[in-house]
């Protein structure tokens, strides 16, 4: 608990704090002094508000050096217009990237050595998982990005999804393309976030957006993408949708987005009985996926089989699969929340199943 109306954090005032994870430092902080969270080697996210003006060196300090080797951080978002750089602020941090919220003024393309991007909204902490790896993007000469995302996995070891491996749904993608003609113009790649897609399906949801928001920004920082396709399962709608809504906010970007959602879920319909509600599900309701996207599709299955699932996306052509003729197959090998994603796959090994559009 912050002391009421606190507006400095001075020298040295978390040093050593092994057991502090995330900050979000109060908005009547004006200034941070050097060395302040220094050596907090837990610490993974933080959020410095608009009031915050100046991260100082003080004393015989040569630099602010206030989030000194904090081996862990790898998310710090700014809210609001660039502070004065006391120096070396992340020195020897492993965060890569620090963001801005998009529309405030002051800043460079780096901050303190760190190199910055503008984002929509500040990250959410991660509740399981440590740092995030970044997408692999190859050195390619494809001017398409087509990203295929798992759910949730309760073991989080695991690219499996409700026993439905994407990973072989990307490499599906992959051979269609290349039969087509049309390999050498995307980069696939399986987006395997299994560090923090474990826990409770709520946390994984959290992370998913997390996650997604600083893909969005690598994609946008690529450079090279024309088209992304995002093919998503389960609770990685929600990052496909964070990707989506990161790359809107970059329109100079000029990147045309397509989203395919597979019985996407969504916490926000779930029964508080059967599993204990946050206090953020009202925001991750269906009407949060496939908004502001002109290509969004949502295969889903019919009745629903787990709460939070079968879901009617408003913002997207819907299909219910179970009614489609030859997608069901044999519940003893496939879970029916597992069937739109195999559906998705036959449309993908034999065009002549799609309904949509199309990878070209």
């Amino acid at each position: 608990m912050w002391p009421s109306g606190v507006n400095a954090i001075s020298e040295f005032a978390f040093y050593g704090c092994t057991s502090m994870k995330s900050i979000s430092i109060p908005n009547s902080v004006v200034t941070i002094s050097s060395y302040a969270f220094a050596e907090c080697s837990a610490l993974t996210s933080v959020t410095i508000p608009s009031s915050v003006t100046a991260l100082y060196r003080q004393n015989n300090a040569d630099y602010s050096r206030a989030f000194f080797n904090c081996t862990n951080l790898a998310n710090v978002c700014f809210l609001g217009n660039a502070p004065f750089d006391g120096g070396q602020v992340f020195d020897n941090d492993p965060v890569s990237i620090v963001y801005y919220i998009n529309g405030t003024t002051g800043w460079n393309t780096t901050f303190s050595g760190v190199p910055t991007s503008a984002c929509s909204t500040c990250f959410i902490p991660l509740q399981t998982g440590g740092i995030i790896q970044p997408v692999d993007l190859p050195s390619t000469t494809a001017t398409n990005l087509a990203l295929v995302i798992h759910g949730w996995t309760p073991l989080a070891s695991s690219p499996y999804s409700d026993g439905v491996n994407m990973s072989d749904l990307a490499a599906a993608i992959q051979l269609r393309l290349q039969q087509d003609g049309q390999g050498q113009n995307w980069d696939v790649r399986f987006v395997d976030w299994g560090a923090s897609s474990g826990g409770t399906p709520q946390g994984a949801v959290r992370n998913a957006v997390n996650i997604g928001a600083q893909t969005g920004q690598q994609i946008v920082t690529a450079g090279k993408y024309k088209k992304v396709l995002l093919v998503s399962h389960s609770a990685g709608a929600w990052m496909a949708q964070s990707i989506a809504e990161e790359l809107i906010v970059n329109q100079s970007s000029g990147i045309q987005v397509s989203e395919a959602f597979l019985d996407p879920f969504v916490p926000g319909t779930m029964l508080p009985l059967l599993l204990q509600r946050s206090s953020d599900d009202i925001q991750y309701s269906p009407s949060g996926l496939g908004a502001g996207i002109p290509e969004a599709e949502n295969y889903f299955y019919v009745p629903p089989t787990w709460p939070g699932l079968g879901n009617i996306l408003p913002y997207a052509a819907n299909y219910a699969i179970k009614g489609i003729q030859g997608c069901a197959g044999d519940k003893a090998w496939w879970d029916a929340h597992g069937w739109p994603v195999r559906w998705y796959k036959q449309t993908v090994d034999n065009p002549t199943w799609s309904l949509g559009f199309g990878l070209g």
